[in-house]
C-alpha cells in the first residue's frame, strides 16, 4: 500500500484541476504542513485503519497525533466538497450506451447500466442524541455500523454512493428513499430511460431495477435459471468493488472500527470512494480484500414480494416482470 500511496499522490499532482481544488481548500487553514504531507497523512490513515497514533509514529511522515486528526478531517472534507461531484457521477444520457455496451461485452446481457448493493461500514457505539439514537446503528449482527449503498459500472468505478443511513436500515428502504431511485423513476416515466440496474433479492423488482427470480419461481435447466446464473455473474462486480474498496482503504473494513460520529464516517466513506475511482483511472493495482482476509460478504435479506405489491407498487412490479421476461428470452 505504501508504494501505491506515493504513486497515487503523483497522480493527483499530475491532475492539475484536482490539486488546485485541494490547495484552495487547504489555504483557508494555516498550518506548517504542506498540502502534499496532509494528503499523505490522510491517505496513510485511510489505508491503515482507525488508529491515528500508528500514523503519527510513522517515521516517513513524523507528525503528532493531533496533526493526524486535523489532516484526516481537513482532507476528507476537502475531497468530499471539491472532488466528489466530479468523480462520482451517475452516467449521463450520452454515456449510457457505452456502459451498456461494456456490460454486454463482458457478460452478454442487454440493457445493464450498473450494479447495486449495500455494504456495512463498522463504527464505535453511538451516544444517544435527539437525532441519532444508538439503537438505529445496531445491525442484524448486533454490531454498530452505517449501511452504504453503492452503484458501480462495468469498470468497477463507483457511479453513486449513499452513506446516509444507519446499520439497522434494510437495503430496500435505502433504495426507496434514495435520490437516484427518484431520478431513475422520473426518467423512466418520461420514457427517456430504457436501461436497468442489477440488484440482489433484497431489492424490489422495478422497470429500472432487475432482480433474480425466487427459488420457487424457476425450474432446473430453464430460461429463468439461465437468467439467474448470468444475473449473479454480472452482479458479482459490485461485490468485487466492495472488496477492492476495503482492500485499499482498510479504515472501512470490519476489523478496523471507525471511532467517529456517523456523519463523519459517511464523509470518510465518500472520500474513499472518490479515491477508489481515481485509483481506477490511474491504473493502480487493485488490492482485493477477500483474497487477503477471511471476509464474510453480507447476505441479502429477501423482501416480501406480496407485501411490496400490497403497498400499491403492483404496477411497477408488473412492468418489471414484463421487462425481465423480455431479458430472459434474449439471453443465450
Amino acid at each position: 500500500m505504501e508504494n501505491n500511496t506515493f504513486e497515487f499522490v503523483d497522480f493527483i499532482r499530475d491532475e492539475e484541476e484536482c490539486i488546485q481544488s485541494l490547495l484552495q481548500a487547504f489555504s483557508q487553514r494555516k498550518s506548517s504542513l504542506s498540502p502534499e504531507v496532509r494528503v499523505l497523512v490522510a491517505l496513510r490513515f485511510y489505508a491503515q485503519g482507525s488508529y491515528q497514533m500508528s500514523v503519527a509514529q510513522d517515521l516517513t511522515l513524523a507528525v503528532c497525533q493531533k496533526s493526524v486528526s486535523n489532516c484526516v478531517h481537513i482532507v476528507t472534507e476537502a475531497i468530499v466538497t471539491n472532488l466528489a461531484h466530479q468523480w462520482i457521477q451517475f452516467p449521463s444520457d450520452d454515456e449510457i450506451p457505452l456502459i451498456r455496451a461494456q456490460f454486454y461485452e463482458k457478460y452478454h446481457i442487454h440493457g445493464v447500466v450498473g450494479c447495486i448493493d449495500c455494504t456495512h461500514i463498522y463504527i464505535a457505539s453511538v451516544p444517544d442524541d435527539p437525532i441519532h439514537r444508538e439503537y438505529m446503528y445496531v445491525n442484524r449482527k448486533n454490531e454498530h455500523s452505517i449501511n452504504v449503498q453503492l452503484i458501480c459500472d462495468a469498470s468497477c468505478r463507483n457511479k453513486n454512493v449513499n452513506s446516509k443511513f444507519p446499520g439497522s436500515t434494510h437495503d430496500s428502504f435505502i433504495w426507496k428513499n434514495s435520490e437516484i431511485r427518484n431520478y431513475l423513476k422520473d426518467k423512466y416515466e418520461e420514457g427517456t430511460f430504457k436501461s436497468w440496474l442489477l440488484g440482489d433479492k433484497g431489492y424490489p423488482l422495478e422497470p429500472f431495477l432487475m432482480v433474480p427470480f425466487q427459488e420457487n419461481e424457476i425450474q432446473p435447466h430453464s430460461k429463468e435459471e439461465n437468467y439467474n446464473r448470468i444475473h449473479k455473474k454480472t452482479r458479482s462486480i459490485i461485490e468485487r468493488v466492495n472488496g477492492q474498496l476495503k482492500g485499499r482503504f482498510r479504515c472501512l473494513i470490519k476489523h478496523r472500527i471507525l471511532h467517529y460520529r456517523p456523519q463523519f464516517v459517511s464523509l470518510i466513506t465518500i472520500a474513499c470512494c472518490v479515491l477508489h475511482n481515481m485509483c481506477k483511472q490511474a491504473n493502480l493495482a487493485d488490492l482485493d480484500l477477500h483474497e487477503e482476509l477471511d471476509i464474510e460478504y453480507e447476505k441479502p435479506i429477501p423482501i416480501n414480494v406480496n407485501e411490496e405489491i400490497g403497498r400499491g407498487r403492483n404496477s411497477f412490479h408488473r412492468l418489471g416482470q414484463q421487462i425481465r421476461s423480455q431479458i430472459v428470452n434474449q439471453l443465450r
